[in-house]
């Protein structure tokens, strides 16, 4: 996100006065014989270092704030989900496309059955949910 702010944003009206001194003798003294490359070329110049003075002297900030997101995907493997693997597995490709995230981010996946692993770190490679080593046999792991 990008935030430009000013200290005194009323010092940006100087530049009203500035271009009338500019653009007014411009306009009576040269006539339409009288216009060439030069002039027109002398009247840009003179209208963009008004409009840099008068930025900087209103105290012009420009701010970049840059955040990073961290995703984590968690994904059951377990036996209740073993036919859907492949499915899971585009789910979490159409996800890390670069589109579909803001910026900044990492994407990390984190699979679970009958115990939980980290099959992917925060912006590694993609591995298939089906190559985890997970015990799949049951989903809860809590003991009596």
């Amino acid at each position: 996100m990008i935030s430009i702010s000013f200290d005194n944003p009323y010092l940006l009206l100087i530049a009203i006065p500035l271009l009338a001194l500019v653009i007014i003798p411009y306009v009576i003294a040269i006539r339409k014989e009288n216009k060439s490359k030069s002039t027109v070329a002398t009247l840009i110049m003179h209208t963009v270092m008004i409009g840099l003075v008068a930025l900087a002297l209103a105290g012009m900030h420009k701010t970049t704030i840059k955040t990073e997101t961290e995703i984590y995907i968690v994904a059951d493997v377990s036996h209740s989900t073993n036919q859907s693997l492949e499915t899971i597995d585009k789910y979490i490709a159409n996800i890390k496309k670069q589109e579909n995230l803001p910026e900044n981010s990492k994407v990390g996946v984190v699979c679970f059955g009958k115990d939980c692993k980290l099959n992917t770190a925060l912006g590694g490679e993609f591995k298939s949910v089906k190559e985890s080593e997970i015990d799949v046999s049951a989903t809860d792991n809590i003991s009596p």
